[in-house]
């Protein structure tokens, strides 16, 4: 996968012994911000920062084969991004949308999505709302790209919809990058994915739906 480094921070994985080095890495991704801000980085910009970097290691999930971190130049705002692969065992559940049992504001919008090296998959973007927050809601957007040897899935963490506004065309890029490498035997095959079968699928939404807001293809 390759990153546009002006945009997008690879999260390694530190283990606890590891404290040191995190802390050192840390500080080396701060250098490089400020060297981004042009000097428009105060003290208080630097604790959120810090912060913020440390709360992308901390969301590294178990089964990410990649984490990677979105900053816009010089912003506080920024993004989880999690890239998962597996191949496919027997009795595997295999969706066709890359969507999770979650509440959502309207019905997603689901598209076929080609990358030159994996084929066609599927992009699905969506609001959902913010529990105990009326009015309040989130923008995601995820990919999923399978075929009968296993699948690739990349997935942003809900987010101010401004933001995932601002991400979407840099996150597209960045899937489109991918590809599957060390595969001798030729496993992995390009994927298909057929629109009319997406939007045929007869989606069962939560019954939470919130009334009357704002699309996200009016957000973005």
């Amino acid at each position: 996968m390759q990153a546009d480094q002006r945009y997008w921070l690879e999260l390694p994985r530190f283990t606890d012994d590891d404290s040191s080095q995190k802390a050192q890495w840390q500080d080396a991704v701060l250098e490089r911000m400020k060297i981004a801000w042009q000097g428009a980085m105060n003290d208080q910009d630097q604790a959120v920062l810090r912060e913020a970097i440390a709360n992308g290691l901390r969301r590294i999930l178990p089964e990410d084969v990649v984490t990677v971190q979105y900053w816009p130049n010089a912003s506080i705002a920024n993004a989880i991004v999690h890239v998962t692969a597996a191949e496919f065992v027997q009795d595997d559940d295999r969706n066709v949308v890359p969507l999770i049992d979650m509440p959502y504001a309207t019905r997603p919008i689901t598209e076929v999505f080609e990358a030159e090296h994996l084929g066609a998959g599927v992009e699905a973007r969506y609001l959902t709302p913010v529990e105990g927050e009326p009015g309040l809601l989130l923008g995601g957007v995820n990919y999923l790209f399978a075929n009968d040897f296993g699948y690739i899935a990349v997935g942003m963490e809900p987010t101010l919809p401004a933001l995932l506004g601002v991400a979407i065309e840099s996150l597209r890029e960045l899937v489109r990058s991918i590809r599957v490498i060390d595969d001798p035997d030729n496993a992995w095959q390009r994927c298909a994915a057929d629109l009319s079968g997406v939007l045929s699928r007869g989606e069962q939404w939560p019954d939470t739906l919130v009334q009357g807001t704002t699309t996200i293809e009016e957000k973005m």
